[in-house]
């Protein structure tokens, strides 16, 4: 019963098709890739040699074509590495982690095939990631991952600039105030604080399952002994009662939310890093751009290293290399640039408004969830007892 159940499943689906909803460049609204739909038939473990790995069976459909693939873990890693470095700066899904012990038993694969499945289904309802060759390979290409890796072109910097420009349209002229930048370190610290609550909140309710676990063995045993000793208190009457081993273990939707939450948390964190990773970058270039130009002056003025002597180029020619590389790193850095000032407006415009509003849905669902096997479990506990009553004619 410590499965992700198919609940948790149907609700990120239908969550990812409501928020696709609102989703708001035209031209990811008019993107050939969007009616898909994905999901993990199976998984088989593999003996190769000394080792064993795992291979996941991904189907679907796209626009009406049925497609079916298999995966390793590694695989999906190397997608999403190449999703970060094609779209620094968005919010890329995270993939469930892998553990040094026990991660070849088949229930904990059973529930990394499913986090795995919630991966795809949230990168297939973002357009701009459906629709790259990256993640269309990835279903539709037979051959190992790692070789077509070899054969995609990863964007540069300024054509990446130039995707964002296209792509998110809407923000291409945003230009983030001083307030919006001191917003965004806050929301940094803020997210940071709500994955160590989750963390937190995760434990105590795997420590509540084990603990309804040995109360669910204690309920069993008490029906099972009022089923034992009734009956030799009556004459010619039998106890007609049906004990139960399985109860409804509230906790285990708990669990499942908790696992499926920590990941979108740190989701968003690797984006809100990204911004701090890049301003860096920025910093840096433009490091770069001061000292090359100090040099280019030296060069103007005559000045030459010992090994620019050396090559026996002329100062002119030497400039004018020199004036090409600051050209160059001045491209380079209007370049991320536009990526930062588009990056930030659409997490403060589409992607935290997004998160939240995820997160408040998924935790309504939950407590739902919750509410329900709650119920249920104390319905079946009732039941079981109605039926000691009616038995006894009472």
């Amino acid at each position: 019963m410590d499965d992700i159940t198919d609940e948790v499943l149907l609700d990120e689906q239908k969550f990812n098709s409501i928020a696709l909803e609102g989703t708001q460049a035209q031209t990811i609204r008019n993107s050939t890739i969007v009616n898909v739909s994905i999901s993990i038939e199976s998984f088989q473990i593999v003996e190769e040699r000394l080792r064993k790995h795992v291979v996941y069976k991904i189907t679907g459909e796209e626009n009406g074509n049925k497609f079916d693939v298999h995966r390793r873990y590694k695989e999906f890693r190397i997608l999403h590495r190449i999703l970060t470095q094609i779209w620094p700066g968005c919010v890329v899904p995270k993939l469930p982690p892998k553990k040094a012990v026990g991660n070849m038993k088949t229930s904990y694969i059973d529930k990394r095939k499913k986090l795995l499945e919630i991966f795809l289904i949230k990168v297939s309802t973002l357009p701009y990631f459906c629709a790259c060759e990256a993640f269309s390979s990835f279903l539709h290409n037979s051959l190992n991952y790692s070789k077509i890796e070899k054969e995609l072109k990863i964007p540069t910097v300024q054509e990446i600039a130039t995707l964002y420009s296209d792509i998110f349209s809407e923000y291409t002229y945003f230009q983030p105030s001083l307030e919006q930048k001191i917003e965004i370190k806050e929301l940094q610290k803020e997210v940071q604080e709500l994955y160590e609550i989750l963390k937190k909140v995760k434990k105590n309710a795997r420590l509540s399952s084990f603990a309804f676990g040995r109360y669910e063995e204690s309920i069993s045993g008490l029906m099972n002994g009022l089923k034992t000793i009734t009956p030799m208190l009556l004459i010619n009457k039998n106890l007609n009662i049906t004990p139960k081993d399985n109860y409804a273990n509230p906790y285990i939707n708990i669990r499942d939310w908790l696992r499926s939450d920590i990941l979108d948390v740190e989701s968003m964190m690797d984006g809100l890093n990204k911004y701090f990773v890049l301003e860096d970058d920025i910093g840096s270039v433009q490091a770069r751009i001061e000292k090359k130009k100090k040099h280019l002056e030296q060069l103007q003025s005559g000045k030459k290293s010992i090994s620019e002597r050396l090559t026996n180029k002329k100062n002119e020619t030497l400039a004018e290399e020199e004036g090409k590389s600051i050209e160059e790193l001045e491209s380079y850095k209007e370049s991320l640039e536009k990526i930062i000032s588009i990056s930030i407006g659409k997490l403060l415009q589409c992607d935290i408004p997004k998160f939240k509003q995820q997160k408040i849905y998924k935790i309504c669902v939950t407590m739902r969830n919750y509410s329900l096997a709650t119920v249920q479990e104390y319905q079946e506990i009732a039941e079981q007892i109605l039926q000691i009553e009616e038995s006894l004619g009472h």
